[in-house]
């Protein structure tokens, strides 16, 4: 009966709308449709060996205790884990759903799972789980592996369809690719929640499609950076919201580092008050910490950030650009960075730029649209892809005048090998076709290209196939199939010389309890705590001053070697939390929290 009420109201709402000449709302919604989750995706961790985070809303506010069911795959659901979520009621502006102001956001982080490892999941509160998804942990082998790298969804109306199809098009294509990366912009407008919905093509959202649904964020881990588009307010309400990023810089948010493979990402932000000296500082030192510890390791650096310093397109003279350009190109070629991944700019372009912003000239062509290069010592590739959706596609910088003596940049794009918003036949351009929006009624056989990268990297190489598709998001059609535009091998016989590291390079630590239960004052629980480094080897901690943690010093005492005691009994059922810190000049190291029950013994 309450079910049946609620699509009456909204019915009627449609209608008062309609009579006064407001818009109509796009459809109706039932009870069941305000407690499903909505919005479900997989975040990116420093440990994505072990850990995951895990994000979704629901419409209704009401409801309490969120949580999430993990189980590995092949086995039963009754051995699954259960893991606790937070929630957060917020108001929402610009929803496309009927008469929806707010919705509950929640979050959760899954920990202590086994690397290399499928598991199943489901989200939500004991009235209302989600359909069973699935994710895989990252391997702690250098085996070769293919990440999916997009720029730029950037979400607005109807462009979102051309970016809901190339999700599909890029898991059939590589059904086996293990995580995504998306150089920021997820968006058009951060706190647009209409557009958020559009972003997971959420039923009841004005552009849901049917035909293309677009839910490859819901069973691959998302690693992104900030972009412009998703900045307001360090993304609150908006990119931080929906998904949960770690942040390792103090004050900048989503900093974060995390090894996959042979290679070490480490994702940086240019949007977030990135001009501010300490922070560019801070941001620096976690680089060049990072980077050490990869090339002690024989890892491949890959650095992801939204706006690039060497593009193809028309940011190229901005003045947040030409000074971020002035900082960083000098710190990224004398660390030895390898690649740079960034979005932005709307064009698909790539180069190895050296300090001074001229082009290291290795690539060499094999066939068409195929092309390969040795790996040049400190002259990172600067690459661009274009945007995930059809949102739009600009324009190159006709003149040099902008460029002033003391910025490293060559004229003409002279530090790109491919830039694919000049003419078709150019010589950074030979096979078209050309993404400039300049054409777009003028050219009558221009089409738009939403865009995905597939790089599959091994300990030797790192290869980057850039696909383009003919998208109508209008029409919701595929014009002209997806074909490849370019691919680039990079490969190296060694490991390139970088800055030298010689601390420890401990990444977390491994936690474990002999019991999380304790019904007496004369019980006690040990806490075993084993270093870990970036692939999961056994570190030792004598370099490190190992302290154990409790948020309950009322009821527990945790000894200097981890012994659990039981200071003051609860009247009732209570629990509490312990976790291990280590810590160093360099870093301190937290460990992920355990809990133990406090079970009093029945009178």
């Amino acid at each position: 009966m309450k079910k049946k009420f609620l699509s009456l109201f909204f019915v009627l709402l449609s209608l008062f709308a309609i009579t006064f000449g407001e818009a109509p709302l796009v459809s109706t919604i039932d009870l069941d449709e305000t407690t499903t989750p909505r919005q479900i995706g997989l975040a990116m961790t420093s440990n994505p060996q072990t850990n995951i985070n895990i994000n979704w809303t629901t419409l209704n506010t009401s409801l309490t205790n969120p949580k999430v069911l993990v189980w590995e795959k092949g086995t039963d659901e009754s051995t699954a884990k259960t893991f606790c979520a937070n929630v957060e009621k917020r108001e929402v502006m610009n929803s496309t759903i009927p008469g929806v102001k707010e919705k509950n956001f929640y979050s959760a982080t899954i920990y202590n799972l086994k690397p290399g490892t499928e598991y199943n999941y489901r989200v939500g509160v004991d009235e209302a789980m989600s359909e069973v998804k699935s994710f895989k942990t990252a391997q702690v082998s250098n085996e070769e592996f293919t990440f999916l790298y997009f720029a730029d969804p950037q979400m607005s109306g109807a462009h979102a369809k051309g970016w809901h199809a190339i999700q599909d098009i890029a898991k059939e294509m590589y059904p086996n690719a293990e995580f995504i990366y998306i150089a920021g912009d997820l968006t058009n407008t951060a706190n647009d929640e209409g557009q958020w919905e559009s972003f997971f093509n959420q039923p009841g959202n004005a552009q849901y499609n049917t035909k293309f649904d677009g839910n490859l964020i819901q069973e691959l881990p998302v690693a992104a950076t900030m972009g412009n588009h998703d900045g307001a307010n360090a993304g609150i309400g908006g990119i931080t919201s929906h998904f949960t990023w770690d942040s390792e810089v103090e004050g900048v948010p989503l900093t974060y580092a995390f090894s996959y493979g042979p290679a070490r990402f480490i994702i940086l932000n240019t949007q977030y008050n990135v001009l501010d000296s300490q922070q560019q500082f801070a941001q620096t030192e976690f680089l060049k910490k990072e980077v050490a510890e990869a090339k002690a390791l024989g890892q491949w650096t890959i650095v992801g950030w939204h706006k690039p310093i060497y593009t193809g397109a028309n940011h190229l003279d901005d003045s947040d650009v030409v000074a971020s350009r002035k900082y960083w190109s000098s710190v990224l070629a004398r660390l030895g960075v390898d690649v740079v991944l960034s979005g932005h700019d709307h064009v698909m372009s790539r180069g190895f730029v050296k300090e001074d912003g001229t082009k290291e000239d290795v690539t060499i062509k094999v066939y068409d649209r195929i092309y390969a290069a040795p790996q040049p010592d400190h002259a990172p590739l600067h690459y661009v892809a274009t945007t995930g959706s059809t949102l739009k596609f600009y324009a190159p910088i006709t003149s040099n005048e902008w460029i002033d003596e003391n910025d490293p940049i060559s004229p003409d794009f002279g530090f790109l090998d491919l830039n694919s918003s000049l003419p078709a036949g150019h010589p950074l351009n030979p096979l078209g076709p050309c993404t400039n929006d300049d054409l777009d009624g003028v050219d009558q056989t221009y089409v738009r290209y939403p865009t995905f990268v597939a790089v599959t990297v091994s300990t030797n190489q790192i290869k980057l196939e850039a696909y383009f598709t003919g998208f109508d998001s209008n029409t919701n059609t595929i014009l002209k199939d997806t074909f490849l535009y370019d691919s680039l091998t990079v490969q190296r016989d060694g490991v390139s010389k970088g800055i030298e590291y010689t601390t420890p390079q401990l990444k977390r630590l491994a936690v474990s309890l002999t019991t999380n239960k304790l019904n007496s004052m004369d019980q006690t629980s040990k806490i075993n705590v084993i270093g870990k480094d970036f692939l999961e080897n056994e570190l030792k901690l004598s370099s490190f001053n190992v302290s154990y943690k409790t948020d309950s010093e009322e009821f527990i005492n945790v000894s200097n070697d981890g012994i659990v005691t039981v200071k003051k009994m609860p009247q009732e059922n209570k629990t509490v939390k312990v976790w291990v810190e280590a810590s160093n000049e360099e870093k301190t190291v937290r460990s992920d929290g355990l809990t133990i029950t406090l079970e009093p013994a029945s009178k």
